[in-house]
């Protein structure tokens, strides 16, 4: 539980906290954060996902058919869901991202991140 609240806790800040925020900066600097906030994240999420879904799936299978499975499943399945968008809409444009030059970022940039953004 500790772990899946901490991913939690990441997603709210990033989509809720960080988004509008972002956008009111300069180019430059925007970029420049989220150059910096995926550096980062690329570390930090991998490091709590990996034991949520670890231990997610340790407890659907020591508990077996006890009740609460269909809950485990749900979970389980969330955690699954959740992966599949992050890897097609969020990784893509952060590797790309990370290329980019601050003073010379593709011309389409700011539509790219929104493209991004819709996936989930």
């Amino acid at each position: 539980m500790f772990f899946a609240g901490i991913l939690a806790g990441m997603e709210i800040v990033i989509h809720y906290g960080l988004r509008a925020p972002t956008e009111v900066l300069s180019d430059r600097a925007q970029l420049q954060l989220r150059q910096a906030l995926v550096l980062r994240l690329r570390v930090l999420v991998p490091a709590f996902f990996l034991p949520t879904a670890l231990s997610g799936i340790a407890v659907a299978v020591l508990e077996g058919v006890a009740a609460g499975l269909w809950l485990r499943c749900v979970a389980l399945l969330a955690m699954l869901v959740w992966s599949v968008i992050r890897v097609i809409g969020t990784v893509p444009i952060n590797m790309a991202m990370l290329t980019w030059e601050l003073g010379a970022p593709p011309a389409d940039w700011k539509a790219q991140v929104v493209r991004c953004r819709a996936v989930p």
